[in-house]
Parts: structure tokens; sequence; C-alpha cells
């Protein structure tokens, strides 16, 4: 009435004086635990890699080994950009897109891989920033940007999940209420100069 378990069994082979097997010896483990956790990991991945279906860019990353591993998003061309070998030129290249200095020093102090596996190590899996960048058309949008790690069981690897959300509607609105409410104004409008509206 237990429940079944895993076991991993390694085996010596013994030869005769003419060199051929003579006798096998074995010797079982019980792995269970080890393989309950790489399946929690593994749905763990998972499960951050679907959780977000607005993402603007998804990607899983190796931050122990430096390797990129997967990269899906809307835009075709932030999947170029972010379409590299390693996790350091991912951030290099996504920190290029930045359009404001204040934006880039905030990324750069979290988006660096020796900091974020500092951060791991001090017990913070979850991190994120706010940028400001263009979007495929050329209008600067807000946008923020999320890394979620975990420790591969197996290889003892520091491995991430990191995503992108489009903010701006959130953003502008947080502008507009602190100016409506930080200051006394007869009058508040909202112009949309690209868009030639009020």
């Amino acid at each position: 009435d237990k429940p079944p378990i895993c076991e991993r069994l390694y085996y010596t082979v013994v030869k005769d004086e003419q060199g051929l097997p003579d006798v096998a010896y074995g010797v079982s483990m019980n792995v269970t635990e080890q393989m309950l956790e790489r399946e929690r990991f593994q749905r763990a991945m998972q499960s951050m890699l679907s959780a977000n279906p607005d993402a603007l860019s998804t990607f899983e990353l190796n931050l122990t080994q430096n390797l990129n591993r997967a990269v899906m998003g809307t835009s075709p061309y932030i999947l170029r950009q972010l379409d590299t070998k390693t996790a350091d030129d991912i951030f290099e290249n996504a920190r290029s897109e930045i359009v404001d200095e204040a934006s880039r020093k905030d990324f750069e102090a979290v988006f660096a891989r020796a900091a974020l596996l500092d951060a791991f190590a001090a017990g913070k899996g979850n991190r994120h920033v706010d940028i400001r960048r263009c979007d495929d058309s050329g209008k600067q949008i807000w946008v923020r940007v999320f890394i979620n790690m975990l420790r591969n069981p197996e290889t003892d690897d520091v491995e991430a999940v990191v995503y992108s959300l489009d903010v701006s509607k959130e953003k502008q609105n947080q502008l507009i209420y602190d100016l409506i409410t930080n200051e006394e104004h007869d009058f508040v409008a909202l112009l949309h100069t690209a868009d030639n509206k009020a």
C-alpha cells in the first residue's frame, strides 16, 4: 500500500581469466525524491513559460552556464534582437534598446548575470524592472521586464524565465493621477500628439 518509488541501478561486470563477462554486481539507489524534485522543476518552468500569453517576449536562460535556450514573442524585431546564444548577449541587446539613461541604469542594476546569481543566492528568485524602449513602429513604450529564477535539481544550475509586458497604459494613468493629486488644477487634458487626439 505504499506509493511507487524510483530506483537507479548501477551494475559492474567482473570478467574471468579469458576476459569474458563472468559476474555482474548491482547496486540500487532510491532516487524517488530527486525524480519528484526534477518533475516539480520542469512543471514550474513550463508554468512560467506559459503563464503570460500577453508577453511581448519570453525567453529561457541558464544563468550558470550563460546559455539562451529559447525565445518566443510577438515582435519580430525584438525576437531578432534577443535571438542570441548567451544570457549576457540577451541582456546587452535588451539594454541597447532602452531609450533613456535612468531606465538603462535600472536595467543594468538588475539584469546582469552576476547580480542575478547573487540575488538568487540571497533568496530573491524574482526580480523586475520598468524600462522605456521603442516598439516596432518606433513609438516609445513602457515595458516591465520580469525574471523568475529556479535551481535545476539535476544540474544545480540556476535557470530562469524572462518575460516582458507593455505597461504603457499603467504608467500613463499613474502619471495623470500624480499630476492631478499633487497639484491643484482648474483643467487637466491628455493630448496624444502622435494620434492628433485630445
